[in-house]
Parts: structure tokens; C-alpha cells; sequence
């Protein structure tokens, strides 16, 4: 037990808290026996009446029956990658079955890999259980004795004296913020098994809340970075559920709660609100307040703020949290504005949005990494058991009917690190130049990665899209929960008994003795547009049917029910019949890809010459690994980071510099440096040197070199005593014709180092430019208004699902883990392509027709066969021949703008293709450029 911590002073309470949207301050109160509280401390919440109110109540685990294909799903996964992996050595598995948390070796700097798979495997295995299919799992897996296993392990081996669970291998305060996340999956994982097993709720609940005042004391002393820091909700949700489920039930029993209830209420609401303190603030984050502010498009550089999956747990969970943390109405709408920011800015068409590794904006061929997919929905359906909106629903279900499915194979054995709506060819690639890539590593003076443009995908783009067992294993831990909390969310209570809601139309069983009632949907839904609601209740109840947005024309009991609602509908004592159907028709969403790129404002003539802009990273664009990011070296400087020794990068300065036919006369540029890699003793490594060039703004062809640095290599950035002194570059003498515009680039070679070029924030590089009075002949050309038109392009939907061009596949495995014993000859390395054409545009004149055939072999046995569909669509399209490969590579390249102008020539001749749903396809085309024959 843990009854040393009834002896335990609450000092930690001495916590500084905030409220509502961080603006004002608020009395912290502390009422029990010990605690000691400063005058000037304050804190917002202490009491559950304090707290804002949830919507819905979740089923136990244990009440939850999946059917139909679904159940089938839970099954196809409990056999496959997710199953194995306690009982298997091939990479990933390890991470699991070999993990410090059970006994095992295996360290890795983090201790996180066993709860991210326990999170899914523990509700997996217990929907199984509760459909009693236990029976259809492997017995040669035997999952549910390995979960078993696993957590009476871990409670077993709960600290005595401090309360933590699991190995403590990251505090106090490590600079990664593992210490104070990496459990908290394991709390949620406890919690879950303690709903489907009654005779250890009170042992797991002890050892929570032992754990969650531990956690609560580390956050008086330890800083909140990184992980931590921006995942900062998942420890609030914790807290909120044992305030809500267990501080009822065991409130008044000194041997699970030593504080008593309301102590127990007091330690863990004010803990949360310190951690919300001390975390991102994701609220000026999203609003572009502050020094952090989230990005307009595609990131250059790694960081834990653009970081997609932090963005999936952190900012995704953080309204729901925050409005009950401090009952705050205005805090609810905050949901609908970190959505829409995330559609504008970096939406994709079946992924939400777009993240491999951090935000890439919205192309179609960059790609979203799983754990984002699967956190992203974990977050959006305990938004909506928190919030209420059905519209929380549809985005829950677009990512679990596309992008769910459409990062494994179908016999879920293998999986994507990143997936993109538009991409031919699942494997390693690179384009025939050197190209920048987001990685998890990091190193001397630049950290690895960054993004060149928002055409130019990354690292993961072009290395982790193959299906597979050896990628990072985040992913193959994490993505088990992807269907498992889907399935759990399909049915829902009311708070006060009154009656139950249905989230999805999915075919599930739900027996809720909260209000008296068994509920089961029958239906094949998304792969039918109807399902039969049987409900045997004993009293009379009443359920709300969530109608998805999309479903404009459908019907409950025959009645017109209005899309994007709940529909209400009374049930007597006994049995009831609802109906609904969906009545869906195929729909086309145009928008798709990127909003296009507008040129940066222009630096104009003037007589007394004029000042290029180089303040912000917006004012530079980055190739061959450049970045631009903080200085870590000196307060209030930013630094150019040069990409890795060999690499050769271009920082292009963005204002175009136009002098209506002036003659450029003179520049001058201003910086600091500090060069990486620096040689050990006795070891000679070439330093880098830098070219500022002039290149025509058009055509992007060079047309002088302006200045040319020595080997810049005096100043180390291993061993740093500081930064160069100022080197102030004046070129004068120039006579460069200006009617053309032109920019101004820094051409680094880096040789065997590389560079940190650092300026103040407030000067930037001082590049100014000055004109003579003489004008040449040439006739002005003015700047246009787009360096990329709006792609606008076209993506093809019926009801949740998105419809894909899927090309023949051809799969050859590249990598076997034989000698992993016992070997799984599943568990592969994959590569996919294709030989067939696929670069076409839709003709949107031409209505698609929905065929509702279903392939001869298609079966609910595997939904997502990648051979067997069951409808399918058809349009008319032409070829686009110009549409190919990004940079010599096999990455799809961006659609061209649409609409397409085929009276030109630029398409071939008309043909009709066959859409599938995008989950049914390992290699795709979602995202379409369009035409239309008037």
C-alpha cells in the first residue's frame, strides 16, 4: 500500500496557478490538516463544484460490445503487429516486451514505448473480451495473458515510499521533459484496466493517486520542458478523471486517498493548474500571440512547439481541459478556433492535418505521421465527450475510415512512419539534388532539418513513408489505440442518467447500467449509409442520434433530421426500434493543397537607398539544410544554421529588390558567425565560406557575385567563447541593371563544418541596397502577384469516406527479420510502387456515378482489403503529361493549379477512372488538379 503518504506535508500546494486565459490571478485555497499556503499564492479551482461540466459519460470498458466489422478490426489487430509485439524481438517489439517498465534492459533515454502500447493494447484486448471473441485472438499471441501480465507487474513494482509508477530514470527536470510525461499513458492504461476488472479498481486507484501527488510535488521544483511542457492536458485529464470517477467512490478510504476527498480534489486541481502554467501556452500559441506562434505554413527546422503529435495530444486536449479546469465558456470555443487555424494553415484531406514530424503545410505529398493520426483522434473524441459538438465526430471519423487504415497494411502487420494523400511509391527515395530533411537527431552547430519550401518535402517524406516493423518506434507502439478508443467512443450516457447518445453509427453494443439500458447498432457503417438502433431500456429514455454534417437528406424513423445535429428520440420502457438513414450522395471538395505563395513586398527605389528586410524567418527562404532558429548562444540573436559539413545551402532573401530601371550602385550586409564542427587537436577540417549573389528574381538565374568571405573558421561554435566580431561587408562600384527585379541570396558551402551566421533582432544582417541615378534601357518588369498559384485542387468523398485513384501495387519486401526469433515472416520491411499512370485531372463537368458492387471477394473480415473494395466511384479525367515526380525522386510532385486550362494542349484524351476508399490503398491519389469543359 501506500499509506506513507498520509504523513506527507502539502507543501506542493504552494503552487502558482492561473485562470481562465492566463489573465488574471485567483486565490488559492487549501482547507486541509498540514497545509500551508503563502498570502500571495493563488489558484483557481478546488472543489469538483468548481469544475465545468462534461457532456457525456464514457462506458466502462467491460460495457462495450464491437460488432460486425468492427469487432473484426479489434481482432485483425490483436493478430497482427500490435498483438506480437510482447512475445517478438523484431524492432519495435523489443521496445515493448525488453522495457525497463517490466524488468527488462532496454533503455533508450525515454521510457515511454511500453505505455504508448499498453494505452492501446489494454482497451483492445477488453473490447475483445466483453464481444467474448477472445476465443478468435492467436493463441500462440496470447494477448490478454501479456497485458495481465504487464500490469499486475507494474503495480507490483510501484515505488513504496514515493508513489511513482514505473522507472524513474528522468528526473528531476531532465531538458527533454520525459520525467513528468512519459508515465502518465501507464496512468491511463491502469485506469482503463480498472473498468473491465472491478477486483483492482481500488488497488490502481491507490496507486494513481500516489503517483499523481508525486508528480504534483516535481512540479513545485522541476521545470516543464519540451514533451512535458506541451503535453501538459494528458496530466489534467487524469486528474479530472479520478476526480470524477474514483474521489466518489473511495474519497472517504484513507488507505487509496490519505488526504481525504477533499484534500485529494484540492492537490490535484491545483497541480493541474501549475502544469498548465508551467506548459505551452497553446491559447497564444494559436492566436500568433507571443515569441511562439504557430506556423502559416511549412516549418523550417525541428522544435517541439510545430511538433505534430504534441500538437495532436497538447493543443487538441487543451480546450477541453481548460474550459472544466476553470469553467470558462469562452475557453470551449477555443476548440473551433485551433481547428479552423489548423484547416487553413495546414489541413489534408484525410489526415486533419499535415505534420512529418512538424507542420508542413497543406501539399498533398507531404505526410502525416501516425501517432499524430492516432492522438489526433484520441483528442478529438474526448473533446467531444467533453464539449457535446457532433461536428468533433466527423473529424474523428474522416481520420479513423482514411487515415487510420491507411497507415498499415490490411492485414495490419506492417505500417507507415508518414503517410501523404498523394503518393506513388511507399519506400526510400531522394531527390536528384541535395534536399533538407526533419530528423529525430540533432547536432553540433545546426540542428538536422529543416524545410526548403513548402513544395519541398522532408526526411520522413522521402525515408519513412515505406510499410514496415523498423521505423522510430513511436509509431509501432502508438498506433494501437487508434481503433480500440474509436470503438469506445461510439456510445455514450447522459450525466444524468436520462438517456445515451449515439457518436457513430459503427456496429457496437454498449449495456449501460448508469441508465438502465442495452443500445446496439446494427449496421456496416461507413460501408452502408443505414444502421437499426434496438434499444431494451428500463425506463423510459431518451436517445440523441448524432446526424454528421455531410448527411444532408437524412432521415430518423422516416423523419427529415437536420445534418450536423443531434436528432432526439423518445424511448419507452422495453423495447425501441430507431431507424436512421443516411441517404449520402458522392460530393467533391474543392480548396485542397496550398493556398498558393504570394510575393513578399517588394524593396523599391529610392534615392537615398533602402533596407532589405531580414528580421524574421519569413524574410528567408531555406535550401540544402539551412535553418533559421534562436541563438542558443546569445540572448536577443537569431542564427542561420548552415545544414551538415558537405552540404552546400542557399538562403534567398525574399523581398525582391526592384529599382524601376535604376542601376544597383552598392550593397552592404552585416553579421556575426560561429563555425560548427571544429577539428580535435592535431586534425585539420576545411571551414566553411559564404558568397552573397545576386540572382534574377524570375528566373532564378545567377547574375553576380556580390561578395565572397574568406574561410570562415576562427570562431568555434563547439568551444564557444562567442561570436565573431561584426564583419561589415560594402560593396560598391556595382552596376547591375535593376529593370528586371532580382534577390539577393547567401551561397554557403560548408565544406568539412558548417556555420552559425547570428545578428541581432533588432538590426537583422543590415542589408541595404542603393541605386545610382542612371536608368537603363531596358524596359521594367513588375513583380507579379503570385510565385505560386492556388493549387485549388479536388478531392472526391460518400459520406466519411475519401476516394483515391489506387494504381496496381507492386510490393517487394526489403528487409526480413529472420534471425529475430521467433521469427515473424509478416513483420517485413516493405517497399510499394507502381507502373501504371496516374497523373490525372478530374473533369468536373461530368457527374461521378457511385457503383455499389462490391468486389467479388470483398468481406467485412478485412474492411480495409487493398484488393477488395466494396463500392468503388467512377469519373471522367484526363492525363496531365507535365504532372510527375518531385525532383527526380519517386515522391509525387505538387498538382499543378486548378482549374486546368485543357484547351492548350496541356491534357491527354478523356478516360473514366475507378475511385476506392483512401483506407483500402497502400500507395494513392486523393488530391486531384480539376477542369471543367465549359
Amino acid at each position: 500500500g501506500h499509506h506513507s503518504f498520509a504523513d506527507m506535508t502539502l507543501s506542493w500546494w504552494l503552487l502558482i496557478a492561473s485562470s481562465g486565459l492566463r489573465s488574471e490571478p485567483v486565490d488559492l485555497v487549501c482547507r486541509s490538516p498540514g497545509c500551508e499556503v503563502l498570502p500571495t499564492m493563488r489558484a483557481t479551482r478546488t472543489s469538483t463544484t468548481d469544475l465545468g461540466q462534461r457532456a457525456f459519460r464514457l462506458p466502462p470498458l467491460g460495457t462495450v460490445q464491437p460488432q460486425g466489422w468492427l469487432l473484426n478490426q479489434l481482432i485483425l489487430q490483436a493478430n497482427g503487429l500490435a498483438g506480437y509485439m510482447p512475445i517478438s524481438t523484431f524492432p519495435g517489439a523489443i521496445t515493448v516486451n525488453q522495457s525497463i517498465w517490466v524488468g527488462g534492459a532496454s533503455k533508450s533515454g525515454t521510457d515511454q514505448w511500453l505505455p504508448y502500447w499498453t494505452n492501446g493494447a489494454v482497451p483492445m484486448i477488453e473490447l475483445i473480451r466483453a464481444a467474448k471473441a477472445d476465443d478468435k485472438i492467436d493463441p500462440e499471441a496470447a494477448l490478454g495473458t501479456s497485458v495481465d501480465h504487464y500490469v499486475q507487474y507494474i503495480l507490483a513494482h510501484t515505488n513504496k515510499s514515493s508513489g511513482w509508477i514505473g522507472p524513474f530514470l528522468n528526473e528531476p527536470g531532465d531538458e527533454n521533459g520525459h520525467g513528468l510525461w512519459d508515465p502518465l499513458n501507464m496512468l491511463r492504461t491502469l485506469l482503463n484496466y480498472a473498468q473491465a476488472h472491478p477486483e483492482v479498481e481500488k488497488r490502481i486507484a491507490t496507486a494513481c493517486v500516489a503517483h499523481m501527488s508525486k508528480e504534483a510535488q516535481l512540479l513545485r521544483s522541476d521545470p516543464v520542458y519540451k514533451w512535458a511542457q506541451t503535453r501538459w492536458p494528458t496530466y489534467v485529464e487524469i486528474a479530472l478523471y479520478i476526480i470524477d470517477e474514483l474521489v466518489p467512490k473511495y474519497g472517504s478510504d484513507v488507505a487509496v486517498m490519505p488526504l481525504g476527498s477533499l484534500a485529494t480534489v484540492e492537490m490535484l486541481l491545483n497541480s493541474s493548474l501549475l502544469f498548465e502554467k508551467k506548459g505551452m501556452n497553446w491559447h497564444d500559441y494559436y492566436h500568433r500571440h507571443g515569441n511562439v506562434k504557430f506556423p502559416l505554413g511549412s516549418v523550417v527546422g525541428w522544435n517541439t512547439n510545430d511538433h505534430g503529435v504534441n500538437n495532436a495530444e497538447g493543443a487538441l486536449r487543451y480546450p477541453s481541459v481548460s474550459y472544466r479546469l476553470h469553467n470558462n465558456s469562452t475557453i470551449r470555443g477555443e476548440m473551433d478556433y485551433v481547428l479552423g487555424m489548423l484547416d487553413k494553415y495546414q489541413g489534408q484531406a484525410q489526415s486533419l492535418f499535415c505534420a512529418d514530424e512538424v507542420f508542413c503545410g497543406r501539399e498533398p505529398n507531404r505526410g502525416t505521421e501516425t501517432c499524430a493520426v492516432v492522438e489526433a483522434m484520441a483528442s478529438l473524441e474526448y473533446a467531444f465527450e467533453t464539449l457535446g459538438d457532433p461536428a468533433l465526430m466527423d473529424r474523428v471519423e474522416r481520420l479513423a475510415f482514411n487515415a487510420m487504415p491507411g497507415a498499415l497494411t490490411a492485414d495490419m502487420w506492417t505500417h507507415v512512419y508518414v503517410q501523404q494523400a498523394n503518393s506513388v511509391f511507399a519506400g526510400n527515395t531522394k531527390p536528384g539534388r541535395s534536399a533538407a530533411s526533419h530528423t529525430h537527431g540533432g547536432g553540433c552547430a545546426c540542428r538536422s532539418g529543416a524545410s526548403v519550401s513548402p513544395t519541398t518535402p522532408s526526411g520522413e517524406d522521402m525515408g519513412a513513408n515505406f510499410f514496415g516493423v523498423s521505423h522510430f518506434p513511436c509509431c509501432i507502439t502508438n498506433f494501437a489505440q487508434g481503433w480500440p478508443k474509436f470503438a469506445m467512443h461510439a456510445i455514450l450516457s447522459e450525466l444524468d442518467g436520462s438517456g445515451f447518445v449515439i457518436a457513430s453509427l459503427v456496429p457496437t453494443k454498449a449495456t449501460l447500467s448508469d441508465i438502465g439500458a442495452t443500445v446496439t447498432t446494427s449496421s456496416h457503417y461507413p460501408f452502408g449509409t443505414s444502421a437499426t438502433i434496438t434499444v431494451v431500456a428500463k425506463k423510459a429514455i431518451t436517445a440523441r442520434i448524432r446526424i454528421p454534417g455531410w448527411a444532408f437528406n437524412a432521415t430518423v424513423n422516416g423523419e427529415r433530421a437536420a445534418n450536423g445535429t443531434f436528432t432526439r428520440v423518445p424511448c419507452s420502457v422495453g423495447q425501441s426500434t430507431i431507424v436512421v438513414e443516411l441517404n449520402t450522395n458522392v460530393r467533391i471538395e474543392r480548396g485542397w493543397g496550398s493556398d498558393g505563395v504570394q510575393a513578399a513586398p517588394a524593396v523599391n527605389y529610392s534615392a537615398k537607398s533602402a533596407v532589405v528586410p531580414t528580421l524574421a524567418s519569413s524574410d528567408f527562404t531555406f535550401a540544402g539544410g539551412a535553418t533559421f532558429e534562436p541563438s542558443n548562444k546569445q540572448a536577443h540573436s537569431f542564427g542561420i544554421r548552415s545544414g551538415n559539413p558537405h552540404q552546400n545551402s542557399t538562403v534567398t532573401l525574399v523581398h525582391a529588390v526592384a529599382g524601376g530601371g535604376h542601376y544597383i550602385s552598392a550593397v552592404t550586409l552585416q553579421f556575426q558567425y560561429a563555425a560548427g564542427y571544429t577539428p580535435r587537436s592535431g586534425k585539420v577540417a576545411m571551414g566553411s565560406t559564404m558568397a552573397l549573389v545576386a540572382s534574377d528574381f524570375m528566373s532564378g538565374s545567377k547574375i553576380a557575385t556580390l561578395y565572397q568571405s574568406p574561410v570562415l573558421d576562427k570562431y568555434s561554435f563547439d568551444d564557444f567563447k562567442g561570436y565573431s566580431p561584426d564583419i561589415k561587408v560594402n560593396v560598391t562600384g556595382l552596376r547591375i541593371d535593376n529593370a528586371r527585379p532580382i534577390v539577393l541570396e547567401l551561397h554557403i558551402v560548408n565544406n568539412d563544418r558548417n556555420l552559425e551566421l547570428a545578428f541581432n533582432v533588432t538590426k537583422g544582417l543590415s542589408v541595404r541596397v542603393t541605386w545610382s541615378s542612371e536608368k537603363s534601357r531596358s524596359p521594367v518588369v513588375p513583380i507579379p502577384h503570385w510565385l505560386a498559384n492556388p493549387e485549388n485542387a479536388a478531392v472526391v468523398l460518400y459520406g466519411p469516406l475519401v476516394f483515391s485513384l489506387h494504381p496496381e501495387e507492386i510490393a517487394t519486401i526489403t528487409e526480413t527479420y529472420n534471425n529475430d526469433l521467433p521469427n515473424r515472416p509478416r513483420a517485413v520491411d516493405y517497399e510499394i510502387k507502381t507502373n501504371e499512370t496516374w497523373a490525372f485531372a478530374l473533369d468536373l463537368s461530368a457527374p461521378p456515378t457511385f457503383n455499389t458492387t462490391s468486389s467479388a471477394a470483398w468481406s467485412t473480415q478485412i474492411p480495409f482489403s487493398t484488393s477488395e473494395f466494396p463500392f468503388s466511384i467512377s469519373v471522367a479525367a484526363r492525363q496531365i503529361p507535365s504532372w510527375g515526380y518531385w525532383e527526380g525522386s519517386k515522391i509525387t510532385d505538387t498538382p499543378p493549379a486548378s482549374p486546368v486550362d485543357c484547351t492548350t494542349g496541356a491534357c491527354g484524351q478523356s478516360t473514366i477512372l475507378r475511385l476506392v476508399p483512401f483506407g483500402g490503398t497502400n500507395i494513392r491519389i486523393s488530391v486531384f488538379p480539376w477542369f471543367e469543359q465549359s
